[in-house]
C-alpha cells in the first residue's frame, strides 16, 4: 500500500508560487535531481530544480532558482513556456523531454511535446551549493499535429521495454476543447509512440487511457514493468468541469492506475492499495487534488513524486510503495 511521506518542500524554501509536474533524475553522483516548473507574474512557466539525498528526498542538498530551458523566439512553439514532463539517460546524453507553451487566439493556449539534451560533462560553474547547472540544447518539437493528432500534445514519459528492446512514450493527446461556464477547458487523453533511439518518434494512433464518463482529461502517465507480463502505470485524472474549484474531489485530478499483461492492452487498475487514494483531512495539502505523478525505482521501494492542491500550488510531496 502507497504511504504518504509528505511534502518535501514548498514556498518557504523555493520562492515560487507554484512547483509543477516534479521530474527525478536519479543517475547522477550522490544526489536526486529533481526539475519542476514555475510560473512568473505573466503566467509564463520556467524550469528548475533542486537536489536531495537518494532514498531520503526530504533532505534538501541544494536549490537553483535559474532556469535551464529559454523561451524561444516570437512564433515558436516555446514562447511563453517550457516545462519539463520526463527526463532519462541514454549513453553520455540526458534526454529532457518538456512542454512548450504558446498561445493563440481561439483557445487560451497550445503545447507541443518537444526534447532537449545535455552531454555529461557539460556544466557550467554558477556558484551554488550545487556548484553546477546542466547546460541543455533544445532539439525542439518531437510530436506536431497530424492527422492522428489535430490537437496538441503534452506531458510524456519514455519507457523502455526489454522485452522488445523498444523505447515508448505514452502522451497526453488533446483531441477537443469545451466551454465550461464561459472557459474554455481542453479533453484529453493518453496515446503511445514507440522510437529506437529516444530522438525519432512514430506515432501508433492507439489510445492506451481513453477517457471514462464524466472524465475530460488524462496526464502524466508512468509505466513500471514488476516482471514478466506485468506492467502498470499511474496518471491523473479530472473531471470535465469543475476540476479547477479545488473543493469536489470527485472533479479535481487524483491519481490512478491501469495495468497491462502486455504493453499493448491496458485496464484500469482495481487494487486499491495501488491508488494514491484522498486524505480524511481536506484541509491537507494533497487533500482534494493529487496530480502529476512521477515515479522512480529505489532498491526495493518505488518513489511517486507528485503535486496537490491547485495544481502544484501547495507543494511538492512523495509517497512510497514498497514491493
Amino acid at each position: 500500500m502507497w504511504k504518504r511521506k509528505g511534502l518535501i518542500t514548498n514556498h518557504s524554501k523555493l520562492r515560487h508560487r507554484r512547483f509543477q509536474c516534479p521530474v527525478v533524475d536519479t543517475e547522477n553522483d550522490g544526489f536526486w535531481r529533481i526539475y519542476y516548473s514555475f510560473r512568473d507574474g505573466h503566467n509564463r512557466s520556467y524550469t528548475t530544480f533542486f537536489d536531495v539525498e537518494p532514498g531520503y528526498p526530504k533532505n534538501v542538498l541544494g536549490v537553483s532558482y535559474s532556469s535551464i530551458l529559454e523561451h524561444g523566439n516570437l512564433g515558436q512553439v516555446d514562447t511563453h513556456g517550457a516545462m519539463a514532463t520526463s527526463i532519462m539517460t541514454v549513453d553520455d546524453t540526458k534526454f529532457l523531454y518538456y512542454i512548450g507553451w504558446s498561445r493563440r487566439i481561439d483557445v487560451p493556449y497550445f503545447n507541443t511535446t518537444c526534447l532537449a539534451t545535455h552531454k555529461i560533462g557539460d556544466d557550467k560553474d554558477w556558484g551554488d551549493k550545487n556548484g553546477t547547472t546542466p547546460i541543455f540544447k533544445k532539439y525542439g518539437p518531437i510530436l506536431s499535429p497530424d492527422h492522428i493528432d489535430a490537437g496538441y500534445s503534452g506531458t510524456m514519459r519514455p519507457f523502455y521495454d526489454d522485452e522488445t528492446n523498444m523505447f515508448y512514450g505514452f502522451y497526453l493527446s488533446c483531441n477537443d476543447w469545451i466551454n465550461i461556464d464561459n472557459l474554455q477547458e481542453p479533453i484529453y487523453d493518453i496515446k503511445r509512440v514507440k522510437s529506437l533511439d529516444g530522438w525519432n518518434w512514430i506515432k501508433e494512433n492507439l489510445t492506451i487511457v481513453p477517457l471514462e464518463e464524466g472524465e475530460g482529461g488524462i496526464s502524466s502517465a508512468n509505466v513500471v514493468q514488476f516482471g514478466p507480463n506485468d506492467y502498470k502505470m499511474w496518471y491523473s485524472v479530472r473531471g470535465k468541469d469543475n476540476f479547477r474549484c479545488g473543493i469536489k474531489e470527485e472533479k479535481t485530478y487524483r491519481i490512478k492506475y491501469s495495468e497491462s499483461d502486455w504493453i499493448n492492452n491496458w485496464s484500469r487498475g482495481t487494487d486499491e492499495s495501488l491508488f494514491l487514494l484522498p486524505t480524511s483531512d481536506p484541509w491537507d495539502w494533497d487533500g482534494v487534488m493529487t496530480c502529476y505523478p512521477y515515479i522512480i525505482k529505489h532498491e526495493n521501494t518505488l518513489f511517486m513524486f507528485y503535486n496537490g492542491n491547485r495544481f502544484g500550488e501547495s507543494g511538492i510531496g512523495y509517497a512510497t510503495y514498497e514491493y
